[in-house]
């Protein structure tokens, strides 16, 4: 399941660029869990100039599992690649130590 927060504090653009990134990423999640809710939460700050800076906090909810990553630039697309980057690579490091099989959905 996905789910976004604050989203309503971008314009038009700014959602669907964020919508499509996430739902890429989150099909390569789905790949090493299989039951998991990711929950991404915006925050624009107040615009300098015709630049306005993006905060992303994410968090991934799977059954023994609990990820987050955070963080913040002053390009959306950025801003979104390398919170999920980070994500991923946490997610990989976190089943590359514990040589654990991938999460099965019952």
């Amino acid at each position: 399941m996905l789910r976004f927060i604050n989203i309503k504090e971008l314009n038009i653009i700014e959602r669907l660029t964020l919508s499509t990134l996430t739902k890429q990423y989150y099909k390569k999640i789905k790949t090493f869990l299989k039951n998991a809710e990711l929950i991404v939460r915006i925050k624009k700050y107040k615009e300098k100039g015709k630049k306005s800076k993006f905060s992303i906090h994410s968090r991934i909810i799977a059954p023994k599992l609990l990820l987050t990553s955070q963080t913040s630039d002053w390009d959306l697309k950025r801003t979104t690649h390398k919170n999920f980057k980070q994500l991923l690579k946490t997610i990989q490091t976190k089943f590359r130590k514990s040589k654990k099989p991938r999460l099965q959905q019952k």
